[in-house]
């Protein structure tokens, strides 16, 4: 599949929304990618990792990893069409923790493995995680890139690349519109901070 026929999948599924959206960074933008439209359906989302994969799997690594919540059930399907074992990092404090199943031994090969990627930072937690077990992570993988990802110094492939501004409250454009905030994903709480 070509950029474009992905961009209508995204659009036609409800995934790809337009209006004024607070973010999980607490900046605002007019894209929002609403990745549980995906999720919800296994199919979709089924040929969609299928398409990720073909772009460029490393010849051996043992473990497939994804942060909790939608960069995990995107990962346990890219383990599953793989057939690697797969691993979910679950949040604590400020990091993630990988502390469930068989664990990371020292040297395993990792992918891992996210749902959506803005500034990349729960991507470089998870890492963070990996090698503090031990890991080697060979590569990156995302279904949705919103254009501001980090380096991670790793090979890194993604699906579908939109370049998104993104603004803080004080310098959105649409708040000064007065264009009423979208809150998706439970981001209530970045709200009342």
């Amino acid at each position: 599949m070509n950029r474009e026929e992905i961009r209508n999948i995204l659009i036609k599924n409800g995934v790809i929304l337009e209006g004024h959206f607070l973010l999980r960074s607490g900046k605002h933008s007019h894209i929002y990618f609403e990745k549980y439209r995906l999720i919800e359906k296994p199919h979709l989302l089924s040929m969609l990792v299928k398409s990720l994969i073909k772009k460029y799997i490393p010849d051996d690594f043992d473990v497939v990893v994804g942060p909790v919540t939608g960069g995990a059930i995107i990962a346990f399907e890219f383990a599953r069409q793989t057939d690697r074992r797969f691993l979910i990092a679950e949040k604590q404090n400020y990091g993630f923790v990988i502390e469930r199943g068989s664990g990371i031994s020292r040297g395993e090969r990792v992918i891992v493995v996210e749902d959506v990627v803005t500034t990349g930072g729960s991507v470089r937690k998870v890492i963070e995680e990996v090698k503090r077990k031990g890991g080697n992570v060979l590569a990156v993988y995302s279904l949705i890139d919103r254009g501001e990802s980090g380096e991670w110094n790793l090979p890194y492939f993604t699906l579908y690349t939109e370049k998104v501004e993104s603004f803080y409250p004080e310098e959105c454009p649409l708040c000064k519109q007065g264009i009423p905030l979208n809150v998706k994903g439970g981001r209530e709480n970045i709200l009342t901070k």
